[in-house]
């Protein structure tokens, strides 16, 4: 069993495209890692309580940038009512279907390339896959 917070998962069809979990603090991370640009893209979930929906927000306090609905999946394609917190196990999939938009649009606002760089990322709406669990 891999913890959530040493999980990697890998885009379907957007190999280009990885998800590094941590938690430093209790707090869950998620690192979007862009092959196409070099660029890293750091994200806080917020789990929300009860019968609410998991967000991606940004961690750069000088950008503006709408919570982004993330989800997690069986093995089997079963929505996770509860989204994962750390020390809980990895689920098989992740799917985060707003962050390519984001990320083409406002990737300059994560501290990713400029629109002017000529550079952008052009990830597809995709479910994210496990792929190893980090030595902690």
């Amino acid at each position: 069993m891999c913890p959530f917070s040493q999980a990697i998962y890998e885009g379907q069809h957007a190999e280009d495209y990885v998800l590094d979990v941590t938690a430093p603090d209790k707090a869950v991370v998620i690192r979007v890692r862009s092959g196409i640009t070099g660029a890293d893209y750091e994200f806080l979930v917020n789990a929300g309580e009860g019968y609410s929906t998991a967000t991606l927000g940004t961690l750069r306090p000088d950008a503006s940038v709408m919570p982004i609905p993330i989800y997690a999946f069986t093995e089997d394609m079963d929505w996770l009512g509860e989204f994962p917190k750390g020390d809980d196990p990895a689920p098989r999939y992740l799917a985060a279907p707003e962050l390519g938009k984001t990320l083409w649009y406002q990737a300059e606002q994560l501290g990713g390339p400029s629109r002017a760089s000529g550079r952008r990322e052009n990830l597809p709406r995709t479910f994210f896959e496990f792929r190893e669990c980090r030595q902690a």
